[in-house]
């Protein structure tokens, strides 16, 4: 039989086992904390990768060599124009054309009179989208004039207080 170790001993064993366990717990903790560390700068890596990516793509053209995936590789090769100070911004692209509707003259349309002082002029109902009362309807004229009273017209339904003047000047 073994001799019993004295208090002494025991004390000591005791006191080498809390520092062993003192030891691992704060390797544990180290290794969390390099962990959790590893995990946000990757993060933030790849926040400002993707940040980066998203900047040039906004403000350079896509050229024909990166507009494609890479085929037949485990992992995509993303490359990335810089852009030039001297470049453009790329704008979006414009907003479709409206359809035109080109109301018909019916058989019911009448021709106006020498009443009507302007050389052109159309009655149109928006309903049928046919020309109701027409002078001049089937000869084609510049729009210049007819975009003059239009700006008039649109302006005019966008006032607020439609007893307030004008005045309009050349500049």
């Amino acid at each position: 039989m073994p001799p019993r170790p004295t208090r002494a001993e025991i004390e000591r064993r005791r006191a080498y086992r809390r520092q062993l366990e003192l030891q691992q717990k704060a390797k544990r903790r180290e290794q969390i904390v390099q962990t959790v560390l590893s995990v946000i700068i990757g993060i933030l890596v790849l926040a400002i990768v993707l940040v980066g990516i998203r900047s040039c793509t906004r403000s350079a053209p896509v050229s024909s060599e990166t507009d494609s995936p890479a085929t037949g590789t485990t992992s995509p090769i993303v490359t990335t124009t810089i852009p030039q100070e001297t470049e453009p911004p790329v704008q979006d692209p414009p907003e479709p054309m409206p359809e035109i509707k080109r109301p018909s003259l019916s058989e019911d349309s009448v021709a106006l009179s020498t009443e009507v002082a302007s050389e052109y002029a159309a009655l149109i109902s928006l309903d049928s989208d046919t020309i109701l009362a027409h002078k001049n309807g089937n000869t084609r004229m510049y729009p210049a004039s007819m975009t003059k009273v239009m700006t008039l017209l649109v302006a005019y339904e966008h006032l607020q207080d439609r007893t307030q003047t004008f005045t309009v000047t050349s500049t």
